[in-house]
């Protein structure tokens, strides 16, 4: 009588035990994975933290100075300058510069995919 109240209360903690486990095990699997948009952004802000606000010059020529990128889409970014968000078609712009001496440079390709050119 013992012994089988004793491998029935084995397995009730052996039981509670594993449920906790495996929905752990489960929720692991599910994570979602970093997006390619979530990891150019991490790679902006290394280099925002790295060299300070950017300069953005866009393809007519036109410069905007002091911006920080708050975020990154399929088409377009969005930066902040003066405490104010502005969105820009990749498109239009031709290249955003990080540091004093332009130590590196952020370029779209034509399918909007991120180039970064860093000066050693």
């Amino acid at each position: 009588m013992q012994t089988t109240v004793f491998i029935f209360v084995a397995l009730l903690i052996l039981t509670n035990l594993a449920l906790p486990i495996q929905s752990i095990c489960q929720k692991q699997r599910q994570a979602p994975k970093e997006t390619q948009e979530e990891s150019d952004l991490t790679r902006i802000k290394v280099l925002q933290n790295q060299f300070g606000a950017g300069r953005m010059t866009l393809k007519d020529r036109s410069i905007y100075k002091k911006i920080k990128i708050h975020q990154t889409n399929d088409l377009w970014i969005v930066y902040i300058k003066n405490g104010s968000t502005h969105d820009m078609m990749k498109d239009r712009i031709d290249r955003i510069e990080f540091g004093r001496e332009k130590q590196a440079t952020l370029r779209f390709d034509e399918n909007g995919k991120i180039k970064i050119n860093i000066k050693r």
